[in-house]
């Protein structure tokens, strides 16, 4: 379940996949075909949501999908998004390392470049029990 401009991803594999929509005047535009994606991208709007915790206005987008032991999933907030793309996520999520040291790469480098926003990122994954 996701409500606003955080994002959810699932790297399975080799196969990157961003699993939310971003909740924002932008992207809402975008789907109407009033707006290409590039112009979203630089727009104002881009941050501007329409959907939030906490609003007057929150609409859950729910997302059904599978899980499995080879999943490693991504839940971060728009204070990385904005200063890390998502292929950079994708080669993040691809290393050899332990989850916390995915995270805390992914924030210093959100950092350096910016930080203009709170930026937040859990992994997690299934395991047997």
């Amino acid at each position: 379940m996701h409500v606003g401009d955080s994002r959810i991803y699932r790297l399975r594999g080799a196969e990157f996949r961003r699993f939310t929509t971003d909740q924002t005047v932008a992207q809402m535009m975008v789907e109407a075909g009033a707006m290409t994606p590039e112009a979203a991208e630089r727009s104002q709007l881009k941050h501007v949501l329409w959907s939030a915790v906490g609003s007057s206005e929150a609409v859950p987008e729910v997302i059904v999908t599978d899980c499995d032991l080879r999943d490693r999933w991504l839940l971060c907030s728009d204070g990385l998004t904005k200063h890390v793309r998502d292929d950079e996520i994708r080669e993040y999520l691809q290393r050899d390392v332990s989850a916390e040291q995915v995270c805390r790469g992914l924030v210093d480098l959100a950092l350096e470049r910016g930080g203009s926003d709170n930026v937040t990122v859990v992994i997690g994954g299934v395991r047997k029990l």
